[in-house]
């Protein structure tokens, strides 16, 4: 979730108590927890006694941001990375390989490690979790399974790849959404008819559901943006340039979602997810000799003029 939303949702709030929240992947239970918002500036939430708080570790700093504990009690249970890349090479492209016809099982087989090398997890990338963040790692990681396409697989072939490339990141990203569906119904199924400050977050996390089932959540629209960006790159020439626009429109994005909360904290915290991707990203093309012009540069040694 960009932070202007989740600020919307619980800058009102002053405390919770004896929550009790639970995800797939990653369980945490803590006791004390004080939030530290994003922006050191805004009033802080905390969590007082909370008798038993699991939530899903990537989706805690979505929700309830930052956090500090004391007395914890802290378990967590995780898919790894290569459970991760099995399991999405499984779902989406095992059968397509399987029954590919007019390849030599080289070919296939060259295929198919490429394909595998691109959905590779990436546990440090998902250190933190906003709603933005995750989209552009799978935005990106369809761009890695586009630059397949495009240069190895040909014909019908590329076009099958593309298909189910494009069906892989569409049910991605709804799963991102679908994860900050599920934070606020918990939440709101939690403090719902209780007065003070619950009254108002569970006001808040029903707006939150709302906006969700009717397509106009700030995820959504971010989403959106974020894809439109993508969609004009090009692997096939000036892809530098392109990579580059990316990044400067990510950053832009995240810039007016933030509005007056943008500071220095949050331009650090949003240029290093972008190193994150550009270092994401050329871990992967430095595998293969083919796809070595595709490097971009990281962080400062950018030489791309956007004037250009």
């Amino acid at each position: 979730m960009a932070y202007s939303a989740y600020r919307r949702q619980l800058n009102r709030s002053d405390e919770i108590l004896h929550s009790s929240v639970s995800f797939n992947y990653h369980t945490l239970h803590f006791k004390n927890v004080q939030h530290i918002p994003l922006n050191p500036t805004a009033p802080l939430v905390k969590i007082k006694n909370a008798s038993s708080i699991t939530l899903d570790k990537l989706t805690l700093s979505n929700v309830i941001g930052n956090v500090t504990t004391s007395n914890q009690k802290i378990k967590v249970t995780e898919v790894k990375g290569e459970e991760q890349q099995n399991s999405d090479y499984e779902q989406y492209f095992s059968s397509f390989f399987e029954n590919l016809e007019g390849v030599s099982e080289e070919e296939k087989n060259q295929l198919s490690e490429l394909v595998k090398a691109a959905l590779k997890y990436n546990e440090d990338y998902f250190s933190s979790w906003t709603s933005d963040k995750a989209s552009m790692y799978y935005l990106q990681t369809q761009e890695k399974l586009n630059l397949i396409a495009d240069n190895v697989a040909g014909g019908s072939i590329k076009e099958q790849l593309k298909a189910i490339t494009k069906q892989y990141t569409n049910d991605k990203l709804k799963q991102i959404v679908n994860t900050s569906l599920e934070t606020y119904q918990i939440i709101y199924d939690r403090f719902k008819g209780k007065g003070g400050p619950y009254s108002e977050i569970a006001k808040q996390m029903k707006n939150a559901i709302e906006e969700i089932q009717n397509g106009n959540h700030a995820d959504q629209i971010s989403q959106q943006q974020l894809s439109q960006l993508f969609s004009d790159l090009n692997t096939n020439s000036s892809f530098q340039i392109g990579y580059e626009k990316i990044m400067r429109g990510y950053k832009e994005i995240q810039k007016r979602q933030l509005g007056k909360y943008w500071n220095t904290f949050s331009e650090a915290d949003v240029d290093k997810t972008i190193n994150m991707l550009r270092e994401d990203w050329n871990n992967f093309v430095s595998q293969f000799q083919m796809f070595e012009p595709y490097r971009v540069s990281i962080g400062s040694q950018s030489r791309i003029d956007m004037k250009i």
